[in-house]
């Protein structure tokens, strides 16, 4: 009888000690592990598939979607022609009170003679360039009579402001002009323009002009319905005055331009720091760098 009782408790002992070991030691499908290669492995598989940023969509009526009209930025280039003169500073202190930078692109000669206007200009922020030295169509008579004044209007430019000239610059009439067909005949500009670009210089031009060199320069009204009229369906303006002694008219209606701009959303911009997006632009919109061709 005593045998039996300790033959059955070491089965019960024996039985405890098998189902302890089944269930502290042999593996299970709960307790796999990975080593710590494949871990490491399987953190960077699983990065990798998040490479591309997450696509985020409006959560309310007011955020914007790709359905909405997309704004196009509105810039103009304010610049000044055949300066400096006596009607240069009164122009200045309007753009100071405006706040608006603006290009003046200077005659040579007339900067030897107002160097102190071109100086204050230049320190007021706005972009001086060139625009020859004598403003004579004479200049056109060939390529060497033309580099012979731009040569000197480059020198002056340095003597005044102590600076390396630019490579932009306006064509006196600009690069379409027709006075030049009387010195250098009709295939003069295209020569010309195709020469200076090879040379690394960029013209500029312009697709608005206040007609302040024309006919109606003492018409304040017509020079203003002139501008708006032709900025209308620009998101890219440059816009050409001339700031000669007798152009009281474009000093007197600078305000009221600049105000229209200015509810008009526009940015004013000036060539002193212009972006290469913004040439790029110029140029397919041959304002810059225009193409010539006369038959």
């Amino acid at each position: 009888m005593k045998s039996k009782k300790y033959f059955l408790l070491f089965g019960i002992t024996f039985v405890f000690l098998l189902l302890s070991y089944t269930i502290l030691f042999l593996p299970t499908e709960s307790k796999t592990t990975i080593p710590n290669e494949q871990r490491v492995q399987s953190l960077q598989t699983n990065k990798n598939e998040f490479k591309e940023p997450l696509e985020l969509h409006p959560t309310n009526e007011n955020s914007y979607s790709n359905s909405d009209e997309i704004k196009v930025e509105k810039k103009v280039f304010i610049t000044f022609d055949d300066g400096p003169s006596t009607i240069t500073p009164p122009i200045l202190e309007l753009l100071k009170k405006h706040n608006v930078p603006a290009s003046f692109f200077v005659v040579g000669k007339n900067m030897e003679e107002n160097p102190e206007i071109v100086q204050r200009a230049y320190n007021e922020g706005h972009m001086i360039l060139t625009h020859s030295y004598t403003h004579d169509y004479s200049i056109y008579t060939s390529l060497e009579s033309f580099y012979d004044d731009f040569s000197k209007a480059e020198e002056v430019y340095h003597e005044v402001l102590n600076k390396e000239p630019p490579n932009l610059f306006r064509f006196p009439g600009g690069s379409s002009n027709h006075s030049s067909f009387a010195y250098g005949g009709k295939q003069l500009m295209p020569k010309l323009t195709r020469d200076i670009k090879k040379k690394g210089y960029t013209y500029i031009d312009w697709n608005v002009s206040s007609g302040d060199a024309g006919p109606h320069a003492n018409d304040g009204v017509s020079m203003e319905e002139s501008i708006v009229e032709y900025s209308e369906d620009n998101n890219l303006v440059v816009l050409l005055f001339h700031d000669t002694p007798n152009n009281n008219t474009t000093a007197e209606i600078l305000p009221n331009i600049i105000s229209y701009y200015k509810n008009q959303g526009y940015q004013f911009r000036s060539f002193r720091d212009v972006t290469e997006s913004e040439l790029n632009k110029m140029k397919h919109l041959q304002i810059a760098n225009k193409i010539i061709e006369h038959k």
